[in-house]
């Protein structure tokens, strides 16, 4: 970030923390449009040999600001400008895609802590507009943001300028790549596959984990090669998660499914079906006390790849209930450590150890 030019940005990596990834740093306006310039000029400069300052897009020159700034190749800074153009714009322009006369914007928002700031910086190969929205006191306004506030005035300015130009694509620094359609790693043979651009000396990701050869019977019921089948078995290519990640991927994806569950003619052991999701390993739970002064119960959570399973919750070797379909029990715990064990209807079985405080 700082050798992107980033001046504001001045202090340790543990002082920021894993929120600066979301923006979790003071940076101003200045720096902001000088970033989107470079990455604009570092486009052209693909295609011209003309200064910097001469190609069509460059911020006024400040003594503080550093001139040295880092720069990718220009695949890189095509990939982002892509990305950034198919942002959602706000109103009006939400269908932009819907009309041929629409301009071509890399733009984006920001909106500060305490909604005292709202910024939207956009740019085409020509022009780059950064605007601020707010108060001059510093003081926040709950619904100051950057898509409400900045972003409409942003377009407007530049539905104000007849010219339009967009960059020319960098064929010769960007290569295409088979990638899983569904994980975005190199596709593998039983891969549904998208092609895709990446720079051309960046490494392909490392093939598909995920889509897995598996054999049903003519039930659709999962079957190894080896079990007692009499059935025709067919060969089909599945998606497969793990229940944690399945867990999570199902909540913006409703159409996943898990495999199929086995045959009852086969060995349907399978531990890695089954998972908690919460509490974690070696987690420190915080139990609320009501206002009678007595703990509360925590809420555990589990799941598994079939949706008809049952499973067997056991804390610290008592049994304490069963569920079927959604895998949610209350546990009454005390403080002090903890054992959760829950036994599928196959036995397999998961566990873990908790502190209670």
């Amino acid at each position: 970030m700082q050798k992107l030019g980033f001046t504001t940005i001045d202090r340790s990596l543990n002082n920021y923390g894993l929120t600066l990834i979301l923006g979790g740093a003071e940076v101003s306006l200045w720096d902001v449009a000088q970033c989107y310039a470079n990455q604009a000029r570092n486009l052209n400069a693909f295609h011209q040999t003309k200064p910097h300052a001469e190609m069509g897009i460059h911020a006024w020159e400040r003594n503080d600001h550093n001139q040295k700034a880092l720069t990718y190749k220009a695949g890189t800074w095509w990939l982002i400008t892509e990305a950034l153009k198919e942002v959602q714009r706000p109103g009006i322009e939400e269908n932009w895609k819907s009309y041929s006369s629409s301009r071509n914007i890399a733009w984006k928002t920001g909106t500060s802590f305490g909604f005292r700031d709202a910024w939207a910086v956009g740019y085409d190969a020509k022009y780059l507009v950064a605007v601020w929205a707010g108060n001059a006191t510093g003081e926040g306004r709950p619904g100051l943001t950057g898509t409400s506030s900045a972003a409409p005035l942003l377009f407007d300015i530049f539905n104000f300028i007849d010219e339009e130009e967009w960059f020319q694509k960098p064929e010769a620094d960007l290569k295409q790549v088979a990638l899983c359609a569904k994980s975005g790693q190199a596709a593998k043979p039983n891969c549904p596959k998208k092609w895709r651009d990446i720079v051309y000396k960046s490494r392909i990701p490392a093939p598909c984990v995920y889509h897995q050869n598996i054999q049903l019977n003519q039930a659709g019921l999962r079957v190894y090669r080896d079990c007692n089948e009499d059935m025709v078995i067919c060969d089909t290519s599945w998606f497969v998660l793990d229940p944690i990640a399945s867990y999570y991927y199902r909540k913006g994806h409703s159409q996943y499914k898990d495999p199929p569950p086995y045959s009852k003619n086969c060995n349907s052991s399978n531990p890695s079906s089954l998972a908690i999701i919460y509490p974690t390993q070696n987690a420190q739970v915080i139990i609320p006390k009501n206002f009678e002064g007595e703990f509360e119960s925590m809420v555990a959570e589990a799941n598994h790849s079939d949706p008809n399973s049952t499973l067997y919750w056991h804390l610290d070797d008592l049994y304490i209930g069963e569920t079927h379909r959604v895998h949610e029990q209350n546990l009454s715990i005390a403080p002090g450590q903890h054992q959760l064990s829950i036994i599928d209807e196959n036995g397999n079985t998961v566990r873990l150890s908790f502190v209670g405080y």
